[in-house]
């Protein structure tokens, strides 16, 4: 449970790309706010990362949490 009353404005996740995958097939990315689905998903994909680790971001969310609410995110690939 999140500490105190807070906005996701941006999520930044770094994939390790331990497989090396450069494909272009979108992965979905849903953030829970008390096990309920946000509809505002991001999606992301490695091409363009020649192999590497590479970074998925989105900046523009506008989710409210009040103390005691609690944050998941689920990654689909």
């Amino acid at each position: 449970p999140l500490g105190c009353d807070c906005t996701l404005k941006g999520l930044y996740i770094h994939f390790g790309n331990k497989n090396s995958r450069t494909s272009s097939t979108n992965m979905s990315i849903d953030i829970f706010k008390n096990q309920t689905q946000q509809n505002d998903p991001m999606t992301g994909n490695a091409s363009g990362s020649g192999g590497n680790s590479y970074i998925v971001s989105k900046t523009n969310y506008n989710i409210n949490f009040s103390a005691g609410d609690t944050f998941n995110v689920r990654v689909e690939w």
